[in-house]
C-alpha cells in the first residue's frame, strides 16, 4: 500500500471504518470516503416505505387469535422478569411453579404453545402476583385485550 492511501484511510471519520452497505444482493463493507459518497448519492434516489406499527406484532404479522398471542407474551414478559429479578434458576422457577425446567426453558424463549392464558395467571399468581384483566369497548378499528 501507497503512502497516499495510508493518509486517506488516516484522514476517514471513524464512523466510516468497517461500514457496511445492505442492498438486494446482501451485505457489503464500505471501503472508502469515494464510495460512501457514491453510495449516499445513489441512496437519495432509493425510497423506502415505512409503517408505523399498530403495538400488536402479531397483528403485524397478520397472524391469527394475535390479540391473544401478544397477551400471552405480556405474560410470560412479567415472569421472566420476575424470575430474573429474584435470581431464580430455571430448576427453582420449575420448582416453584410447579413444572419441569424444559417448561420453564420453553416459556423463557417465548415458545408459548403450551401454555394457556389460565396457566400463565396461575405461573403469575405463584410468583406472588395478582393480575388484573380489564373489559372496554373495543377501538373501532381492532380489538384489544390488555393485561396490566
Amino acid at each position: 500500500m501507497g503512502t497516499a492511501l495510508n493518509r486517506d484511510v488516516e484522514k476517514r471519520p471513524r464512523s466510516c471504518e468497517g461500514a457496511l452497505q445492505i442492498r438486494a444482493g446482501g451485505i457489503q463493507r464500505i471501503e472508502s470516503r469515494e464510495t460512501i459518497t457514491r453510495l449516499l448519492i445513489f441512496d437519495t434516489r432509493l425510497m423506502i416505505n415505512v409503517t408505523k406499527d399498530s403495538g400488536n406484532v402479531f397483528r403485524d404479522l397478520g397472524l391469527p387469535d394475535a390479540d391473544l398471542l401478544q397477551a400471552k407474551a405480556d405474560l410470560a414478559h412479567q415472569i421472566s422478569v420476575l424470575i430474573e429479578k429474584r435470581g431464580l434458576t430455571q430448576m427453582q422457577a420449575a420448582d416453584i411453579l410447579g413444572v419441569t425446567q424444559p417448561k420453564i426453558s420453553a416459556l423463557l424463549h417465548g415458545r408459548l404453545e403450551g401454555f394457556s392464558m389460565d396457566r400463565l395467571v396461575r405461573f403469575l399468581n405463584a410468583l406472588d402476583q395478582d393480575v388484573k384483566i380489564s373489559v372496554r369497548p373495543k377501538a373501532k378499528a381492532r380489538p384489544i385485550i390488555n393485561v396490566a
